[in-house]
């Protein structure tokens, strides 16, 4: 009898819940706010209609917004158990970063207008913790239940009022654009910080499509910058520069920018933003990692390599799509990406076995977290002739980075002067040949455009400040005929040197072993190693084209020198001539096991001379760059 009444209890149970989607894991427990809100239509177009519901049978739903008209529409996708997996807004219908929502197998959907009910409204923008969303949708982090009852054609959301984060949690804000917020990076990154025990609190400053000068100029940007400064306190804030930045606007930007960060009490930090062309995945890799390590380095600070993350999720992993439906913002699993890299890279802790998995399967989880990991143990070197090396037991690098220079030519200033190398409205030189950022293709605006003649080579001067043992020259040129600018395999280089500035005296003409080509566009890297050094200030760059229209194309010259008597700096590990954050990083991470050097790097790395390298070598290090040593 007993049997048969738990039966029939049981049957009972069931038929209630016949026709109700989403049963709450936590359905007895209590809200701090309930909303019910009337359906309006099922499985159809958003038009017209205010609340709409989306179901999934057994097996997940894929939603097109060009069928289903979601571009005025907010969403909130809830799992078969009830609990919100998904939230966004505004799915286009074309050329848009997203153009589907899935909702899970046994879960719903609703698609509804901000006139369906302002509490429902209230319940979106709560779940969506402050996160920047446009056209797009993102995993959920916050707890929220839903459910839909197909009987009484309502909705009923459920959740309580967000915590404040607590005095321990380490305070993140992020400065950038849609590379930062799209498929809330910074979200993740917060969740995967707390799947390892770390309490982390981050805060959106995100405009799309903006760079680094937008938020130090004095305009609107750099009004909530500033406000956000005000509000609180931070740990950490994450700068991100735009994709077509370059070193002088955004150097000049953070002079203005670190200064405000450190006033707050806060160190500054960089992303180092992916690329957004897979065909130019390698060039473009050099070019953000070249940019932005020399961003961090100079401002004594470190940075998430997010760029080579993507790079070797790519080699390893081709099959994991990390971009988005645009193919130029990142999906879920670059977003999964960068915050894992992140993690890593600000924490210190290895995304490695990480709990959190943003609704993503086993396999594919562990392989960003392999590729975030890998970012970071094995150092990524750029394929460019730009490095930094040793010789004769000296350290060279690249002495015209950041020097002044002149040119004996006129800019080319066609094409509304993207190519020009000077500000219209000061006169004064941008610096392109000198910021070590090279040009990924001849359309690249790093690029410095000038035109000589068949008598007269386009000279570039550079001061390098004071005398130097010089042993390499670095320059690159790029060529379309297609455009009417000569190939450079039909162009020369040579370089002079000088002590007064006055009488030069010509070193070498530069080689280029092979050309290559990039659709229409060809580059050669023209090089020149002196079997011994040669002593001088100023380094003239001679660049001889041949017709019809003897353009001189090109984004940098590199000087490579050690100041005269220079020996191995103890401690610098990069061999940079500096001591700073980086080194410390990097040195510590080989005691870790998570690094390995070359001898020269190691011979740097035993900073106290006892022969081996341990905690007391990086102890040392991190007293010179606290400058208590």
């Amino acid at each position: 009898m007993k049997r048969l009444t738990a039966l029939l209890a049981c049957i009972g149970i069931l038929t209630s819940m016949a026709g109700i989607f989403g049963i709450p894991a936590s359905a007895a427990a209590t809200y701090d706010h309930t909303v019910t809100v009337d359906v309006n239509g099922v499985d159809c177009p958003t038009t017209d209609k205010k609340l709409v519901v989306y179901q999934a049978g057994s097996s997940a739903k894929k939603l097109y917004s060009k069928d289903y008209k979601f571009r005025n529409s907010y969403l909130l996708v809830f799992r078969q158990d009830g609990s919100l997996a998904e939230i966004g807004s505004n799915l286009l219908e074309e050329n848009g970063v997203q153009l589907s929502v899935t909702v899970p197998a046994g879960g719903f959907m609703i698609a509804f207008a901000y006139s369906a009910s302002v509490d429902l409204y209230k319940a979106f923008e709560t779940a969506l913790e402050g996160a920047m969303h446009y056209n797009a949708t993102f995993t959920a982090a916050y707890e929220m239940f839903g459910k839909y009852d197909s009987k009484t054609g309502k909705v009923t959301v459920s959740y309580n009022d967000p915590k404040p984060a607590s005095a321990a949690a380490k305070k993140f804000l992020f400065i950038g654009n849609s590379s930062t917020y799209v498929n809330a990076s910074p979200l993740k990154f917060r969740e995967l910080a707390k799947a390892a025990g770390v309490e982390v609190d981050v805060t959106y400053c995100t405009e799309g499509s903006a760079y680094l000068e937008y938020f130090a100029d004095g305009g609107q940007y750099a009004t909530r910058f500033q406000n956000a400064l005000a509000k609180k306190k931070y740990d950490y804030v994450v700068l991100q520069d735009a994709a077509a930045a370059d070193y002088v606007k955004a150097s000049n930007a953070l002079k203005t920018l670190i200064p405000r960060i450190k006033a707050n009490g806060a160190q500054p930090v960089f992303y180092m933003r992916y690329y957004s062309d897979k065909s130019s995945c390698y060039e473009l890799t050099d070019k953000y990692f070249t940019l932005y390590e020399r961003l961090a380095r100079e401002n004594n600070t470190i940075y998430a390599p997010a760029v080579v993350a993507f790079l070797r999720c790519q080699e390893r992993y081709p099959e994991i799509n990390l971009y988005a439906d645009d193919y130029s913002h990142h999906s879920k699993e670059g977003s999964y990406l960068i915050g894992a890299t992140m993690l890593y890279a600000f924490l210190g802790i290895s995304p490695v076995g990480n709990t959190y998995t943003a609704d993503m399967d086993s396999k594919t989880v562990a392989a960003l977290q392999e590729c975030a990991a890998s970012s970071i143990d094995e150092p990524y070197k750029p394929d460019t002739p730009f490095q930094d090396f040793e010789e004769d037991g000296k350290t060279y690098t690249n002495v015209a980075l950041g020097k002044t220079y002149e040119r004996t030519v006129k800019p080319y200033e066609q094409s509304e002067g993207k190519w020009v190398d000077y500000d219209k409205s000061t006169g004064k030189l941008l610096g392109k040949m000198t910021d070590g950022v090279l040009a990924s293709s001849g359309d690249d605006l790093a690029i410095g455009a000038y035109k000589g003649s068949d008598s007269a080579p386009s000279d570039v001067i550079i001061d390098l400040g004071q005398n130097y043992d010089l042993r390499k020259f670095v320059t690159d040129l790029h060529g379309n005929e297609g455009w009417g600018i000569n190939s450079p395999e039909k162009s020369s280089v040579y370089v002079s040197v000088s002590s007064d500035g006055t009488n030069y005296e010509k070193v070498g003409d530069l080689s280029c072993p092979s050309f290559k080509k990039s659709g229409s566009w060809i580059r050669g890297m023209f090089s020149l190693n002196l079997d011994k050094d040669v002593n001088a200030r100023y380094v003239k760059f001679s660049y001889q084209a041949q017709g019809p229209n003897y353009f001189c194309w090109t984004s940098e010259a590199a000087v490579f020198g050690a100041s005269s008597g220079e020996t191995s700096l103890k401690g610098d590990v990069d061999g940079n001539g500096k001591v700073n954050a980086m080194d410390y990083l990097q040195l510590k991470r080989y005691v870790l096991k998570n690094f390995t050097p070359s001898d020269a790097v190691l011979a740097r790395m035993d900073v106290n001379g006892d022969k081996k390298i341990d905690a007391r070598d990086y102890g040392l290090v991190k007293r010179i760059v606290l400058h208590t040593a």
